[in-house]
């Protein structure tokens, strides 16, 4: 029967009646129903219509609601309860070694106080009103008892719930979506279990409506796995095209190498995210620990992310001191910058990695937990990106200013230049020179200040997204009442619609679908920016083109010309990398 099933009918029999003796005779029954998974394996003096009856007509009483809610909240307090009230309503009925005739015995006054000292602290904890059962009055309204209950305790023989229960609470059944929890009965397990049943990891899946948490994933392989595909072209070029392995170019270079590294996170979700996302016992979220592959792909992304962030910023305070104070200080330091931006990244993601901050808690990925990502990934670069922001709007203002002030005396001069054609004064020759070199300086540099816009522009709105979401899922607990009443409409709808219905029911406390989507593929943007900024170049395209001629020239030379000396030979090569340089 369905857990469904199991849950109401316990409650169906709250209306039974026991007889008026502990050691009345009886007559041997031995259906139990539900109640057979809490203990209730003996044959019972209830009538089977009668309890068929009791468990048909009171499946809407909201008492059974309010059980159920119960028994989500803690399975332990849940099924004591359960236990005890179909003890209570399902008297024993069997033959003992010193009585023939089978005589009923009732639940013991003592299994009433276990559930009492069961509950008391569960429900104070979680700030829940239930009325617990009243153990020590002759009667129990609340649960439609009418005869005190058998004080073992001055003697008598009694049924004692808890040690039923104990005796089947392993095989107890889990309805879907549960599923059966591994860890049970030697301990808790993950925080998405409760008793001998767990949600199905991801657990974050069952939340969304049916197929759309899958095309979130799918969006966010898509978009970084093109993204990697475009740095990677960068990478190539820079690496392979002469010419583009000199400062200030190498630094682009690095900076494509970080980006690409975080872009290809995509390769490590193929072909099953959930190879990432969950450990080997299926209900718990992976970490380092439980998913090796966990830890490696964290590692992978938090390198690639600090890289980004540190190269990118060298790239901008490289462009500001050689603009504005005229210093070419990185240049000669370029080995301590080199060390510097690759091996901070790797300490911080090492570190990361040591203090186990790492989960699959923030979405499709694993990364830093989010009560830590501040500590170990925001709040680090923050000390970095905040200064980086400022000189690059200094270099801006600064390009700007010499550019108008030129300007300025540019018309100053131009009435002069007029009124005595075909000479140019010193001044004007002056003016003309500075803002070539003006013109100049913004020609060359103009990606690395649009860089600058663009990258901190997109790595603030993928913070604020993280941030919503992150919070958004953090407050989604198990044993919140949000929860345990999505989980309670799974349990009593019909399979077949209960993830649609419920996800529709429960849309309010999640993130909205295009908010989720939009924050996975912000994330991927990085990726795109390097790629129209540096990639997309008429000298990019036509370095590629004379490299090709070049190698197509070489081969068809080898077969047709005999081999040029080595004079000859270096001569040549060093002509074609200069005019390559020149571009």
């Amino acid at each position: 029967m369905s857990l469904k099933g199991h849950l109401l009918s316990s409650v169906f029999l709250l209306l039974l009646t026991p007889p008026a003796s502990s050691q009345a005779t009886c007559t041997p029954n031995t259906y139990r129903g539900v109640c057979s998974d809490y203990g209730i394996l003996y044959q019972t003096s209830v009538p089977r219509n009668a309890s068929i009856a009791l468990e048909v007509g009171f499946q809407t009483s909201p008492l059974a609601g309010k059980l159920l809610d119960l028994q989500l909240l803690n399975f332990q307090c849940g099924s004591a309860l359960q236990a005890f009230l179909c003890a209570e309503k399902l008297p024993r009925c069997e033959a003992n070694q010193t009585q023939t005739t089978p005589t009923e015995e009732r639940v013991c006054k003592s299994s009433c106080q276990k559930v009492i000292d069961v509950c008391t602290p569960v429900l104070e904890s979680a700030g829940v009103t239930f009325a617990l059962p009243a153990c020590d009055g002759p009667t129990d309204a609340a649960f439609g008892r009418t005869k005190p209950l058998v004080d073992d305790t001055v003697g008598g023989t009694c049924v004692k719930s808890e040690e039923e229960l104990a005796a089947v609470v392993n095989d107890f059944p889990c309805k879907y979506p549960l599923v059966r929890n591994p860890y049970w009965p030697l301990s808790r397990g993950p925080d998405t279990c409760n008793g001998p049943c767990c949600a199905p990891c991801p657990a974050e899946e069952l939340l969304h409506q049916p197929g759309d948490f899958d095309t979130q994933i799918r969006v966010h392989q898509i978009v970084h796995l093109v993204a990697f595909i475009l740095c990677l072209y960068v990478v190539v070029s820079y690496a392979v095209l002469p010419g583009r392995r000199e400062h200030p170019a190498d630094i682009v270079l690095h900076f494509a190498i970080a980006a690409c590294i975080w872009m290809g996170v995509s390769l490590w979700t193929l072909p099953n995210v959930r190879n990432i996302q969950c450990a080997d016992d299926g209900v718990s979220r992976s970490n380092a620990f439980n998913n090796k592959l966990c830890g490696l792909q964290a590692a992978w992304v938090l390198l690639g992310v600090h890289a980004t962030v540190f190269w990118g910023s060298y790239m901008i305070w490289n462009l500001h001191f050689t603009i504005v104070h005229k210093s070419t200080i990185l240049e000669r330091y370029k080995p301590v910058g080199l060390i510097a931006c690759w091996g901070l990244p790797a300490i911080l993601t090492t570190i990361a990695v040591i203090m186990n901050d790492i989960d699959a808690s923030t979405g499709a990925l694993c990364f830093v937990a989010s009560d830590s990502a501040i500590k170990y990934v925001f709040g680090v670069q923050g000390v970095l990106i905040i200064p980086t922001v400022v000189a690059n709007l200094v270099t801006f203002v600064h390009i700007a200013r010499i550019a108008r002030r030129a300007s300025s005396i540019h018309s100053q001069d131009e009435p002069y230049e007029m009124d005595k054609p075909g000479s140019v004064s010193g001044a004007s020759s002056t003016t003309i020179s500075t803002r070539r070199q003006i013109l100049q300086l913004v020609k060359l540099n103009w990606r690395a200040l649009l860089l600058g816009a663009v990258f901190l522009t997109t790595y603030v709105t993928y913070f604020i997204f993280f941030q919503i979401l992150t919070n958004a899922i953090s407050s989604i607990k198990p044993s919140t009442p949000e929860v345990r009443g999505f989980l309670a409409c799974m349990l009593t709808q019909p399979p077949a619609t209960a993830h649609a219905t419920c996800a529709t029911r429960f849309a309010s406390f999640m993130p909205s679908y295009a908010m989720v989507v939009a924050a996975y593929a912000v994330a991927g943007l990085v990726g795109f920016w390097v790629f129209l900024i540096f990639g997309v170049q008429r000298a990019l395209l036509r370095d590629w083109r004379r490299l090709i001629e070049d190698v197509v020239h070489g081969l068809r030379r080898r077969k047709t010309v005999p081999v040029m000396g080595a004079t000859g030979n270096t001569n040549l090569r060093e002509q074609e990398l200069g005019k390559w340089v020149q571009l």
